[in-house]
């Protein structure tokens, strides 16, 4: 029911996350708890995890993901920290954890002719709990251009696969930015795309149709929620002409029915990431990025949403990138990761709560940030 309190996790969750070579990512390993609150200045490299984050999610979803990421990116080399001249190739290692055990998975992509990329190295190993970290690789071959993950027969890799595949495959990122006239979010969409909401909430029609028919305490929950933050908000009209539904609704005393261009910016992004995050838990993604939930949102409905996001980080890992100094007192201390940029290079910092202690209490995160106790603020070249 959508009033019980989500699972706790039993799922396996992305521990650690080592990467080289990928845009502003020169060399960097980062642990990764339930909830991963990123805050930086522009240009720190906030937006580069998160595209790695997608690149991995393109790299598992089909034969032709990592190709289709590559074309859309506008080639190998702009992915290539400096370019191919400086870093040839881009080296990632991942470990995943659950209560059995860790297994981990790395690769090499190496920049190849026509700006494309084709794998140097893919290992993958298990190591069971409570045990030695086990020694061993599984050599998935180099030389292709599509993981061997997707296609490995090996008895003594598959289960280690299922495990990696299962999280990567159900790694979602979201943003919501894009509320322009032409936006995807305010077109009209099929009724049959609505088994997961996409990352631009392009189909969100379709799914809180399929939700009110088939799910409907969730459905009057999120409508209740938005009400919250939009007293005005009656109930959604979701109805389907020729296959398809476009995002309309009607306001408290009156008949008329409003279409998404009638919306604000705020109140659009803030219906998408209410349906993101009060969706059933099992259409709910295993890990969920998302990329200033902030933007454009009222100070109450900032706090609405940092709530969910906790309420949901008991079952999905969170990743959330942020220049909301409001967003970032909803959190503790050591869920904050400062990003900075030095060198050219990223740097992704966690906080330690035990250290900010005394400053914690007399001040609160903001506050830190603003005094720069912790960084992730702009600074000067010639300061770096």
């Amino acid at each position: 029911m959508a009033n019980e309190p989500l699972r706790r996790r039993a799922e396996p969750k992305l521990a650690r996350l080592a990467v080289k070579g990928f845009r502003s990512i020169a060399d960097q390993e980062l642990a990764l708890a339930d909830i991963n609150v990123m805050i930086g200045p522009n240009g720190a490299g906030k937006s580069n995890l998160i595209g790695f984050c997608r690149m991995l999610s393109f790299m598992v979803s089909s034969e032709h993901g990592l190709a289709t990421f590559v074309a859309q990116s506008g080639g190998a080399g702009a992915l290539l920290h400096d370019g191919p001249k400086k870093t040839p190739q881009i080296d990632a290692r991942l470990r995943i954890d659950y209560q059995q055990g860790s297994n981990e998975y790395k690769f090499r992509l190496g920049h190849a002719a026509d700006d494309t990329f084709i794998f140097l190295e893919e290992k993958c190993r298990y190591s069971a709990s409570g045990r030695p970290e086990n020694p061993h690789w599984i050599d998935l071959g180099a030389g292709h251009r599509t993981p061997q993950m997707l296609r490995s027969s090996q008895l003594s890799v598959q289960r280690t696969q299922k495990t990696i595949l299962n999280l990567m495959r159900r790694l979602a990122v979201y943003q919501f930015h894009d509320t322009s006239d032409g936006a995807r979010i305010k077109q009209r969409c099929s009724i049959l795309d609505d088994r997961y909401l996409r990352g631009d909430a392009s189909n969100i029609a379709a799914f809180l149709l399929r939700l009110r028919e088939h799910r409907s305490e969730y459905y009057y929950r999120i409508v209740e929620t938005i009400r919250q933050l939009a007293p005005f908000f009656d109930d959604f009209v979701l109805e389907p002409e020729y296959e398809y539904v476009i995002l309309r609704w009607r306001e408290i005393g009156s008949d008329l029915v409003f279409g998404p261009s009638q919306a604000s910016d705020g109140t659009l992004r803030a219906i998408s990431l209410i349906t993101l995050l009060l969706q059933p838990i099992e259409t709910m993604p295993s890990m969920i990025v998302i990329d200033e939930p902030e933007l454009g949102l009222h100070p109450f409905a900032v706090r609405v949403i940092s709530g969910l996001i906790r309420s949901v980080s008991t079952s999905r890992q969170c990743i959330v990138a942020t220049q909301s100094t409001q967003f970032l007192d909803e959190f503790k201390a050591d869920e904050v990761i400062v990003v900075e940029r030095f060198d050219r290079a990223t740097r992704f910092n966690r906080i330690s709560e035990n250290e900010l202690e005394n400053w914690l209490s007399e001040y609160s995160l903001s506050e830190l940030w603003d005094m720069n106790i912790f960084g992730g603020r702009p600074r000067p070249v010639a300061a770096q």
